[in-house]
């Protein structure tokens, strides 16, 4: 299942690549977050230069895999670690792609271990908005 995710993380790697001729100036850093360390520990190992970060609230690590800079982080689990890490990587780092690994749609029985999710659309489900207007 980790080599998966690896390759998966390597694939989208690949297609940033492609993409991301807008920015030829500057060395592409993506940053790669996880919730817990059995989801980053893979890409962890394959990762050289290794310089560790701690926040308050997370765990920031460094390196390079291939041509890129990788900012790879533990957020800890739930959507408001998550939220704040990403932030924090955005505003420190400016990564061109961000990638959040861990069980998107991980119910759903169609799905294996190892298959990649690229979202078209999410709802928020925790969140009563319907006092602001959005009956939905």
């Amino acid at each position: 299942m980790k080599t998966k995710i690896f390759y998966s993380i390597l694939f989208l790697l690949f297609v940033f690549f492609i993409t991301g001729c807008l920015y030829k100036n500057q060395k592409e850093t993506v940053a790669i977050i996880g919730a817990m360390d059995v989801e980053i520990e893979e890409i962890l190992t394959n990762l050289s230069d290794v310089k560790y970060k701690q926040q308050p609230e997370f765990k920031i690590i460094t390196g390079n895999l291939g041509k890129y800079k990788i900012i790879l982080s533990k957020s800890g689990v739930g959507k408001v670690s998550s939220a704040t890490t990403t932030q924090f990587i955005i505003d420190k780092y400016k990564p061109i792609y961000i990638i959040n690994i861990g069980i998107a749609g991980g119910l759903s029985p169609d799905l294996k271990a190892g298959d990649t999710i690229i979202a078209e659309k999410m709802v928020q489900r925790d969140f009563d908005v319907t006092a602001f207007g959005n009956h939905k």
